[in-house]
């Protein structure tokens, strides 16, 4: 039975493991293949193949020509993410007719840029006589298999391999046998972190431990890992990506900021010669040894490139950081390892192949395992317009979700047997760094290692005060009076400095130049759609929950508030490219659809019924403090009601953000409605538009049956943890006010968030761990 692997590596330990079990250790056939040694055994030669880069130059060539409505700057992250894209479509046979079929009912503008992309691509392949290489996997559906091909250290299974010998095929998934509970550390640093490692790696091997049965997981890439490998050898002439350490040479180069490529590849030449030269002179020390390997290896790459320019007539010019970014995935080739290291480095995708006693898994941190797809995703979007879907989509363009449960089955995989999970509590920079969801619910204990030696910037104290009388006095003279809102107080809450900036010196960062509709008008817009609906139509809507309205009556009355609440607006649609406003009216028709009756399969069970929405209040806090604003939606009985506000991004728990200030919209609110509804409250919620659910919140565990009925729910409180709540909120809120008056802009965020509006100008103090 042949196998068909995901790499080589796969390929060439499956046959090793099939040599070891032989009966009489002879020779066997070779009976596992890569998938791309697979299909080259197949391939039919007729045509010259282009390779990926070759086809990311060519993309640049051509779609500087091509109209596009998503797309307004055609850079090489576009092209990256339009390749990779067109690559999947292509492995799937998915032509550009299939996809133009497929757009009838799915997809917006940035589905319509990628068929106008794969169009222009293919015309382009045509004219110049070039095959694609991922073209290659058409020849797999003609392959003749003697008994059922075997699929093994693939993620998920994609429509190609359904099509392997008439879908008769043997799908294996990664071995997640019971997995032993890891033992979590926390390090300062990703320095102090590699300390450990170290330090953690001869003391197994000096119990005796060979280096096959130690597995360091990282991703193959990872600079990390070569700092690691480094860290026990002095062997530099070893194969490893020189894009992840070469970036300190092409700061020195000066490249000009525009050029064609032959002329950007010939000024690096010369100059990369120059620094060889001189690096030359110091070759006792051992970084510059590194840098003039890294230096002769970039040199072989840029005579690729080269070829590779002239090969498809690319003489346009192009900018520095496209070339740079080509030039890099021209060096993004697997790492040989050397063979003396004393553990076996894995990377992620590999986890399941190789058995191991011991398991290290570094970087376990948020934003590094898993790593997540591109930002720019197409097909994110549910098909909600024809009958029958294309379901080679969803399995082409897999979810968030599908990539996490992907990630969790290699966390199992590498986890089988003893495991060391360690994170770091802030990155390079000194930003704060949190652990990855994964090991969250696994305790975890702080590794005592030595301190790194040079200072780190840590966000904790970053900001400003007043301390001077005479700004002091000013700044009193004009926050004295001022009336607050809950959102303001929150933006307090969550960074003081921020808040300084933007309400203080009234300064407002430039809006993200991005062809999408910003968030903050998307959720104006979303929001005034939903207002707009409840007031002319609740009294519809309470029928429907009755179910004597019918849901295309319902979802009529939707598309009607959503064109009229978007043309009210003028004033933000027609900031933006009319396909982008045409792409959200239509999400927001969907989504709001959805979402009311999903609300109203819970309201049926309630005694609660939508009541009030836009409800304004303007009264004061204990203590005197000013607070206005209005609430989304308030559902009420007889004698108990629930505040709603709705979200169009995060929604992250709201117990938890008022124990530790950022939360505290829903205690104000629930603490005002209260006082102007003169009933019970029994929850307050915040609705997740983009998911169509209540997503958090807090409910009256004695109440929750007016709420949700008998519908259960994870956030329910007691009435004393419902009051403890309330308080804690109205609490910090004048505690906030007080502290506002007084000029403490001193931020002390939980998490500094890895964008920031404010990062160009906030202060950071450096301190040493």
């Amino acid at each position: 039975m042949n196998s068909i692997t995901p790499n080589t590596r796969w390929a060439e330990e499956l046959n090793k493991k099939a040599l070891n079990a032989s009966a009489n250790g002879s020779v066997l056939e070779r009976s596992a293949y890569s998938i791309k040694e697979f299909i080259s055994v197949h391939y039919d030669n007729s045509l010259p193949v282009i390779s990926h880069n070759m086809r990311r130059l060519l993309l640049f060539k051509i779609l500087k020509g091509v109209k596009t409505s998503y797309f307004r700057h055609i850079s090489g992250g576009v092209i990256k993410v339009v390749a990779n894209a067109i690559s999947e479509l292509k492995k799937n046979s998915i032509t550009p007719a299939n996809l133009r079929e497929i757009l009838e009912t799915r997809g917006g503008p940035r589905e319509a840029d990628l068929l106008a992309s794969y169009e222009a691509y293919e015309k382009a392949l045509l004219e110049r006589q070039f095959k694609d290489e991922d073209d290659l996997y058409q020849n797999l559906k003609n392959v003749k298999f003697d008994s059922p091909p075997e699929l093994r250290g693939f993620d998920t299974l994609k429509p190609w391999m359904r099509s392997l010998n008439n879908g008769k095929i043997i799908f294996s998934d990664i071995k997640t046998p019971k997995k032993i509970e890891p033992e979590v550390l926390s390090l300062n640093s990703p320095f102090a972190e590699r300390k450990f490692l170290r330090a953690e790696i001869d003391a197994l091997s000096k119990e005796g431990l060979a280096p096959e049965e130690i597995a360091v997981y990282l991703p193959s890439q990872s600079l990390f890992a070569w700092e690691l490998a480094t860290a026990f050898t002095e062997e530099i002439q070893f194969s490893i990506a020189p894009s992840t350490v070469s970036s300190s040479l092409f700061n020195e180069l000066n490249l000009p900021e525009e050029a064609s490529v032959n002329e950007l590849i010939q000024i690096s030449s010369k100059r990369l010669s120059d620094i060889y030269g001189s690096l030359s002179k110091n070759m006792n020390d051992r970084l510059s040894a590194r840098d003039l390997y890294f230096i002769d290896t970039i040199n072989k790459d840029l005579t690729r490139f080269l070829f590779e320019a002239k090969e498809i007539e690319m003489n346009e010019n192009i900018s520095r950081d496209d070339f740079l970014d080509m030039l890099s995935e021209i060096m993004n080739t697997p790492p040989t390892w050397p063979e003396r290291l004393p553990f076996r480095l894995v990377p992620w995708e590999d986890a399941g192949l190789y058995e191991h006693k011991i398991a290290i898994l570094p970087h376990m941190n948020e934003g590094i395992f898993p790593s997540l797809g591109a930002k720019i995703s197409f097909f994110s979007e549910p098909d909600t317009l024809s009958t029958k879907p294309d379901t080679r989509i969803d399995e082409i363009f897999p979810k968030r979700e599908t990539e996490i449960k992907s990630a969790v089955r290699r966390f199992m995989a590498a986890s089988s047997g003893k495991t060391v999970a360690t994170f770091h509590t802030h990155n390079a920079n000194g930003k704060d760094a949190a652990p990855s969801p994964l090991i969250m619910k696994y305790g975890h204990k702080k590794a005592p290692l030595v301190s790194p030696s040079r200072p780190i910037l840590r966000s904790s104290s970053c900001g400003t005060n007043f301390s001077a009388k005479e700004p002091l006095a000013l700044l009193k003279e004009q926050v004295e009076g001022m009336t607050h809102s809950a959102t303001k107080l929150e933006e307090y809450g969550n960074c003081p400095f921020s808040f300084f900036c933007r309400r203080i010196l009234n300064i407002e960062p430039p809006d993200e130049i991005t062809p999408e509709v910003q968030p903050k008008d998307r959720g104006t817009l979303i929001h005034e759609s939903l207002e707009l609906f409840f007031i002319t139509h609740c009294n519809i809507y309470n029928s429907y929950i009755s179910k004597d309205t019918s849901e295309s009556e319902l979802k009529k009355l939707v598309v009607s508030s959503v064109e009229k609440a978007f043309e009210a607006r003028r004033d933000i649609t027609s900031r933006y490219h009319k396909d982008m406003v045409e792409h959200l009216r239509r999400r927001a028709v969907y989504y709001i659809t959805v979402a009311l009756a999903n609300e109203a399969e819970i309201l049926r069970g309630a005694t609660q019924r939508p009541s009030r929405f836009e409800l304004e209040f303007n009264g004061e806090l204990t203590g005197g403090v000013k607070i206005k604003g209005f609430i989304d939606r308030i559902d009420s009985d007889d004698s108990t009601f629930t505040v709603i506000d709705y979200k169009t991004g995060e929604t992250p728990s709201v117990k938890s953000g008022i124990k530790n200030g950022t939360k505290l919209q829903m205690p104000i609110y629930a603490y005002m409605a209260e006082k102007i509804l003169k009933k019970e409250p029994a929850a307050a919620l915040l609705y997740s538009i983009k998911e169509q659910k209540r997503a958090t919140g807090i409910i009256k565990k004695s109440l929750k049956e007016n709420v949700m009925g008998k519908k259960p729910s994870r956030i329910t409180v007691t009435d004393d943890e419902w009051n403890d709540l309330i308080e804690t909120g109205i609490n910090t809120a004048i505690r906030y006010v007080d502290d506002i008056k007084s000029g403490r802009f001193e931020s002390a965020p939980e998490k500094c968030p890895g964008y920031c509006e404010w990062k160009d100008v906030c202060r950071y103090k450096r301190m040493s761990e």
